[in-house]
């Protein structure tokens, strides 16, 4: 967070912290398909390939991508 001279008095000076509290629902994930989380990463789970790839570090291949 930036604060400038245009801000309230009070918060001039300060250091901030925002946080947000996300719940998840691990069991909920672990039941699902595994395609299904593959799909929703972009990854193969087992090698962390992009699922266009066979390796980790392979470059994903996007449909529309500019080459």
């Amino acid at each position: 967070m930036w604060i400038n001279a245009a801000d309230q008095p009070w918060a001039r000076g300060g250091s901030y912290l925002v946080a947000r509290r996300i719940r998840m629902y691990v069991n909920q994930w672990d039941r699902d398909f595994q395609a299904d989380q593959e799909n929703v990463f972009g990854r193969v789970k087992s090698t962390g390939a992009p699922l266009t790839g066979t390796a980790e570090f392979d470059t994903p291949k996007l449909r529309g991508a500019q080459q």
